[in-house]
Protein backbone atom coordinates (compact mmCIF):
# COMPACT_ATOMS: atom_id res chain seq x y z
CA UNK A 1 0.00 0.00 0.00
CA UNK A 2 1.23 2.87 -0.88
CA UNK A 3 1.85 6.00 1.80
CA UNK A 4 0.54 9.45 0.32
CA UNK A 5 3.15 11.21 2.49
CA UNK A 6 5.96 8.81 2.29
CA UNK A 7 9.35 11.04 1.74
CA UNK A 8 10.68 11.35 -1.85
CA UNK A 9 13.54 8.45 -1.97
CA UNK A 10 13.28 4.77 -2.35
CA UNK A 11 12.39 3.20 1.13
CA UNK A 12 15.75 0.67 0.88
CA UNK A 13 17.72 3.59 1.14
CA UNK A 14 15.82 4.65 4.21
CA UNK A 15 16.15 1.39 5.87
CA UNK A 16 19.58 1.35 5.60
CA UNK A 17 19.50 4.52 7.34
CA UNK A 18 17.42 3.20 9.91
CA UNK A 19 20.41 0.67 11.01
CA UNK A 20 20.02 -2.01 8.44
CA UNK A 21 23.17 -3.99 6.40
CA UNK A 22 22.92 -2.34 2.88
CA UNK A 23 24.58 -5.89 1.52
CA UNK A 24 22.08 -7.71 3.86
CA UNK A 25 19.22 -5.99 2.53
CA UNK A 26 19.51 -6.95 -0.88
CA UNK A 27 20.18 -10.04 -0.82
CA UNK A 28 17.43 -10.73 1.54
CA UNK A 29 15.04 -8.89 -0.78
CA UNK A 30 16.41 -10.83 -3.52
CA UNK A 31 16.03 -14.09 -2.03
CA UNK A 32 12.62 -13.60 -0.95
CA UNK A 33 11.42 -12.61 -4.57
CA UNK A 34 10.11 -9.42 -3.45
CA UNK A 35 9.56 -7.01 -5.85
CA UNK A 36 10.08 -3.99 -4.12
CA UNK A 37 8.59 -0.65 -6.12
CA UNK A 38 9.51 3.01 -4.54
CA UNK A 39 7.15 4.37 -1.92
CA UNK A 40 5.29 1.27 -1.02
CA UNK A 41 5.73 -1.67 1.04
CA UNK A 42 6.47 -4.86 -0.89
CA UNK A 43 3.58 -6.88 -2.19
CA UNK A 44 3.40 -10.26 -0.66
CA UNK A 45 5.37 -12.93 -3.23
CA UNK A 46 3.33 -15.59 -4.70
CA UNK A 47 6.35 -17.51 -5.29
CA UNK A 48 6.03 -20.48 -2.70
CA UNK A 49 8.70 -22.95 -4.52
CA UNK A 50 11.00 -24.54 -2.55
CA UNK A 51 14.47 -21.95 -1.97
CA UNK A 52 17.40 -22.78 -4.55
CA UNK A 53 20.66 -24.03 -2.86
CA UNK A 54 22.12 -20.46 -4.03
CA UNK A 55 18.99 -18.57 -2.30
CA UNK A 56 19.33 -20.62 0.82
CA UNK A 57 23.32 -19.82 0.77
CA UNK A 58 22.02 -16.11 0.90
CA UNK A 59 19.31 -15.93 3.37
CA UNK A 60 22.28 -17.85 6.01
CA UNK A 61 24.54 -15.20 5.27
CA UNK A 62 22.23 -12.69 6.04
CA UNK A 63 21.76 -14.90 9.33
CA UNK A 64 18.15 -16.71 8.94
CA UNK A 65 18.45 -20.20 10.25
CA UNK A 66 16.00 -23.16 9.25
CA UNK A 67 15.95 -22.94 5.87
CA UNK A 68 15.41 -26.72 4.76
CA UNK A 69 11.68 -26.64 5.84
CA UNK A 70 10.28 -25.59 2.75
CA UNK A 71 7.90 -23.64 0.79
CA UNK A 72 5.42 -22.50 4.03
CA UNK A 73 9.32 -21.25 5.51
CA UNK A 74 10.57 -19.29 2.77
CA UNK A 75 6.72 -17.49 2.65
CA UNK A 76 7.02 -16.93 6.52
CA UNK A 77 10.19 -15.37 5.62
CA UNK A 78 9.17 -13.20 2.96
CA UNK A 79 6.46 -12.09 5.44
CA UNK A 80 8.98 -11.29 8.08
CA UNK A 81 10.61 -8.67 5.36
CA UNK A 82 7.40 -7.19 4.30
CA UNK A 83 6.71 -6.35 8.38
CA UNK A 84 10.37 -5.14 8.78
CA UNK A 85 9.69 -2.37 5.67
CA UNK A 86 6.47 -1.67 6.81
CA UNK A 87 8.07 -1.25 10.15
CA UNK A 88 10.08 1.17 8.38
CA UNK A 89 8.10 3.33 6.51
CA UNK A 90 5.77 4.00 9.22
CA UNK A 91 8.61 5.15 11.41
CA UNK A 92 9.52 7.81 8.62
CA UNK A 93 5.64 8.59 8.02
CA UNK A 94 5.10 9.13 11.73
CA UNK A 95 8.47 11.20 12.51
CA UNK A 96 8.11 14.96 12.76
CA UNK A 97 10.00 17.35 10.52
CA UNK A 98 12.53 19.58 11.76
CA UNK A 99 10.19 22.28 11.40
CA UNK A 100 7.75 20.70 13.63
CA UNK A 101 9.75 19.80 16.13
CA UNK A 102 11.10 23.49 16.11
CA UNK A 103 7.83 25.21 16.43
CA UNK A 104 6.93 21.94 19.70
CA UNK A 105 10.27 22.75 21.92
CA UNK A 106 10.46 26.83 20.77
CA UNK A 107 13.38 26.95 19.24
CA UNK A 108 15.03 27.32 15.62
CA UNK A 109 14.78 24.73 12.88
CA UNK A 110 19.21 24.67 12.95
CA UNK A 111 18.95 24.60 17.05
CA UNK A 112 17.29 21.07 16.41
CA UNK A 113 19.43 19.67 13.84
CA UNK A 114 21.69 20.38 15.88
CA UNK A 115 20.97 19.07 18.96
CA UNK A 116 20.89 15.67 17.04
CA UNK A 117 23.95 15.74 16.22
CA UNK A 118 25.66 16.22 19.40
CA UNK A 119 27.81 14.06 20.99
CA UNK A 120 25.82 12.36 22.95
CA UNK A 121 22.36 13.85 21.44
CA UNK A 122 19.80 16.08 23.21
CA UNK A 123 17.32 15.12 20.21
CA UNK A 124 16.74 11.87 18.63
CA UNK A 125 16.79 11.80 15.08
CA UNK A 126 17.70 10.79 11.41
CA UNK A 127 18.50 11.19 7.79
CA UNK A 128 15.80 10.43 5.30
CA UNK A 129 18.43 11.39 2.52
CA UNK A 130 21.44 13.84 3.63
CA UNK A 131 20.71 17.17 5.22
CA UNK A 132 16.54 16.08 5.45
CA UNK A 133 15.88 14.97 8.82
CA UNK A 134 13.13 13.22 10.45
CA UNK A 135 12.41 12.48 14.53
CA UNK A 136 10.55 10.05 16.22
CA UNK A 137 7.58 10.92 17.87
CA UNK A 138 8.11 8.88 20.27
CA UNK A 139 10.83 11.22 22.39
CA UNK A 140 7.40 14.15 22.26
CA UNK A 141 4.15 15.05 24.19
CA UNK A 142 1.83 17.94 23.40
CA UNK A 143 4.36 19.97 26.16
CA UNK A 144 7.76 19.14 24.22
CA UNK A 145 10.06 16.36 25.25
CA UNK A 146 9.69 13.47 27.45
CA UNK A 147 11.21 13.25 30.72
CA UNK A 148 14.37 12.26 31.07
CA UNK A 149 14.87 11.88 27.24
CA UNK A 150 18.89 13.55 27.30
CA UNK A 151 19.33 10.94 30.19
CA UNK A 152 18.39 8.16 27.95
CA UNK A 153 19.78 9.56 24.71
CA UNK A 154 23.15 9.66 26.46
CA UNK A 155 22.95 5.38 27.12
CA UNK A 156 21.55 4.66 23.65
CA UNK A 157 23.85 7.36 21.69
CA UNK A 158 24.87 4.32 19.02
CA UNK A 159 21.62 2.77 18.73
CA UNK A 160 20.26 2.37 15.63
CA UNK A 161 16.53 4.17 15.20
CA UNK A 162 14.33 1.43 14.44
CA UNK A 163 15.87 -0.73 17.91
CA UNK A 164 15.30 2.56 19.80
CA UNK A 165 11.98 2.96 18.31
CA UNK A 166 11.07 -0.95 19.45
CA UNK A 167 12.68 0.20 22.66
CA UNK A 168 10.98 3.35 23.47
CA UNK A 169 6.89 1.75 21.90
CA UNK A 170 6.34 -1.81 23.23
CA UNK A 171 5.37 -2.51 26.73
CA UNK A 172 7.87 -4.32 28.52
CA UNK A 173 7.25 -6.88 31.13
CA UNK A 174 9.39 -5.26 34.26
CA UNK A 175 7.52 -2.00 33.46
CA UNK A 176 3.75 -2.02 35.11
CA UNK A 177 1.32 0.72 35.75
CA UNK A 178 -1.94 0.03 37.46
CA UNK A 179 -0.89 -3.70 36.22
CA UNK A 180 -0.49 -3.13 33.12
CA UNK A 181 2.41 -3.57 31.22
CA UNK A 182 3.41 -0.10 29.51
CA UNK A 183 6.21 1.00 27.87
CA UNK A 184 9.33 3.07 28.29
CA UNK A 185 7.26 6.12 27.30
CA UNK A 186 4.70 5.71 29.41
CA UNK A 187 6.94 4.74 32.17
CA UNK A 188 8.20 8.15 31.91
CA UNK A 189 5.12 10.50 31.21
CA UNK A 190 3.40 9.44 34.45
CA UNK A 191 6.65 10.28 35.63
CA UNK A 192 7.82 7.01 37.34
CA UNK A 193 11.58 6.57 38.89
CA UNK A 194 13.79 6.51 35.39
CA UNK A 195 16.22 4.17 37.11
CA UNK A 196 14.76 1.27 35.87
CA UNK A 197 14.22 2.47 32.01
CA UNK A 198 18.25 3.76 32.28
CA UNK A 199 18.87 -0.01 33.69
CA UNK A 200 17.00 -1.73 30.74
CA UNK A 201 18.52 0.45 28.01
CA UNK A 202 22.22 -0.31 29.27
CA UNK A 203 21.18 -4.32 29.59
CA UNK A 204 19.71 -4.37 25.98
CA UNK A 205 23.37 -2.08 25.05
CA UNK A 206 25.13 -4.42 26.54
CA UNK A 207 23.48 -7.66 24.42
Amino acid sequence: MAHSNAPNHDISEVMIRLGLSETDLSKLLKAADIDYPVHASPGRSTNTNPLSEKEVEVLRSGGAKGLDEGPDLHLARVNSLQRLIEECQTLTDHALKSESVAKLLQISVSDVERDAQRSPPSLHGFEVEPGVWRFPAWQFTDAGEIPHLSSILEIVAQWKPVLLDRFMRLPHCDLEIDGKSVCPREWLIAKHEPDLIFQLARFIGSN
